[in-house]
């Protein structure tokens, strides 16, 4: 799709437009005279073509709905080739200005149609029709109209879409595949080993949250006072964003106790808190049941 619908469609209708407005009107819009059977069609889709994406997007049918859209692009194309403005201009201007009258009409309904989809790519079409009306303002309904006035200035044209080499994307992808299983790989791979001896000097106990407070100017952190059983600790956890202060409160836990003393936000931390973390939620280690604070963790 990005090289059929969106380069050679899309973009080549779009910059086709512009680039004959620019060069054969200085790129101003020009007078809209007399139309032909092929003018009439080319509004008579216009109109059709809003209404009948509008239907497909209420009826939760968006790919149906998007190349609805891209078959106006194409019927624009068509009227182009047809019209070839590149030979008429030479013949009847004022036949030229109908023929990109319509045309640079057209390029403003594709970017209000394709705004849900392709939002940024839209706000620049927009921005090269230099419309000082915010694109989020422009109603659907406004698509189906006429509403650019002859005289009006546009801008030089730029490239919107570029084909994409599919060799290269290819290649890409199977790179990021790659990282992707070796970073599995090594997620799912033991930890460094350690002796019996060294985990014998990590102390783990139950404790008790007592009292849980906000830290001011921090968005995360939360000061915890926690009985383990022959004192009170304290510890800073990174939980605000998981745990109100109420639910921490009264809350038993496993908490290592002879972790080197450090200070987050210049509170002072005596230990750390066992919680199981994924990338989006943390959950903290209690006991199964209610026992005795202080009791060691083996």
């Amino acid at each position: 799709y990005v090289n059929s619908d969106l380069n050679d469609v899309l973009g080549n209708f779009i910059h086709r437009t512009l680039t004959f407005i620019i060069n054969y009107f200085q790129g101003k819009v020009p007078e809209r005279g007399s139309l032909d059977d092929d003018d009439e069609d080319l509004i008579k889709a216009i109109k059709e073509s809003t209404q009948e994406a509008a239907h497909l997007i209420e009826s939760f049918k968006f790919k149906a709905a998007l190349k609805e859209i891209i078959g106006l692009a194409r019927k624009g194309n068509n009227y182009l080739s047809i019209k070839e403005p590149w030979h008429q201009i030479k013949e009847n201007k004022q036949k030229t200005g109908t023929t990109l009258n319509l045309s640079i009409q057209v390029v403003r309904s594709l970017a209000i149609l394709l705004s849900p989809f392709i939002p940024n790519s839209s706000k620049k079409i927009w921005n090269l029709l230099n419309i000082q009306k915010d694109i989020t303002k422009a109603l659907w309904v406004e698509a189906a109209d006429l509403l650019i006035p002859s005289g009006h200035t546009i801008l030089a044209p730029k490239p919107l879409f570029f084909k994409v080499e599919v060799k290269k994307l290819k290649a890409e992808l199977d790179s990021l595949r790659q990282g992707q299983k070796l970073e599995k790989t090594k997620q799912s791979s033991p930890s460094e080993q350690i002796t019996i001896d060294e985990f014998k000097k990590i102390d783990i106990r139950i404790g008790k949250i007592v009292e849980a407070q906000s830290i001011k100017g921090a968005d995360k952190l939360i000061k915890l006072s926690i009985d383990i059983g022959d004192r009170k600790i304290q510890c800073v956890a990174g939980l605000k964003p998981y745990y109100t202060l109420e639910e921490l409160t009264g809350k038993f836990l496993a908490v290592l106790i002879n972790l080197q003393p450090t200070k987050l936000k210049g509170i002072l931390s005596e230990g750390m808190i066992l919680a199981a973390v994924t990338k989006d939620s943390v959950k903290i280690l209690s006991p199964d049941g209610e026992i005795k604070l202080g009791s060691k963790i083996f």
